[in-house]
Order: C-alpha cells, then sequence, then structure tokens
C-alpha cells in the first residue's frame, strides 16, 4: 500500500490517511480520543460549568467524539447523525455504562 497523504485534526485527535492499494484509493481513519474525553471528564467535576450554561440558557450536555459515532454505527445499529437529539439522550441512557464517558455533565438532561 502506497501512502499519498495524511491530515491530522488537532480539535479531535482524528487522522486521516490516504494510500493508493491494487489501484484502488483507500481512506483510513484513526482517532485517540483520550484528551478529547478527558476534557469532558474535568467539565463533569466543574459545577460551576454546568450553572453557567444553564445561566446563559445553553448547556453542555455531551461531545461524541468521531470514533464513538462510528462504534455506535456499526456494532449498536445506531447512527446519531441522522438521530434526533431525543433519540440520542434515550439511547445513550440506555447505554451509560458503554457511553457514560460522553456526557459532560453529570446532572439529568
Amino acid at each position: 500500500m502506497a501512502r499519498i497523504g495524511q491530515d491530522v485534526d488537532q480539535l479531535t485527535g482524528l487522522i486521516t490517511t490516504y494510500a493508493e492499494e491494487d489501484g484502488k484509493f483507500k481512506v483510513n481513519y484513526q482517532q485517540n480520543d483520550t484528551a478529547f474525553y478527558e476534557r469532558l471528564k474535568a467539565l463533569r467535576a466543574e459545577d460551576d460549568y454546568w450553572k453557567q450554561g444553564v445561566k446563559n440558557n445553553m448547556a453542555h450536555v455531551l461531545s461524541i467524539s468521531s470514533k464513538d459515532v462510528m462504534q455506535m454505527i456499526i456494532e449498536d445499529g445506531f447512527n446519531p447523525i441522522e438521530a434526533s437529539a431525543k433519540e440520542i439522550r434515550v439511547f445513550l441512557e440506555r447505554r451509560r455504562d458503554k457511553y457514560g464517558h460522553v456526557f459532560a455533565t453529570r446532572r439529568q438532561a
């Protein structure tokens, strides 16, 4: 496989690699979402973060990495990109043991 190029998104940690193999163009995605979720973990510990969000009528409830979006689609058959906010909330609440790390708050949303 001959690698053609690579893009790195510093905000999300998503690495996109472009390559050619057997005359076909291939795209590979990898994501190290450790820092992404460490930030959410820190936000969960801050009650002031939640209070400021409510005060401004915009509370940050969750963030889902690209890696977890693909996991939801492939392993669970659920596409959060096409789902409503209510459907996403119900899905995540039912699977809090698997996806609890995506929440930015300890409170009920």
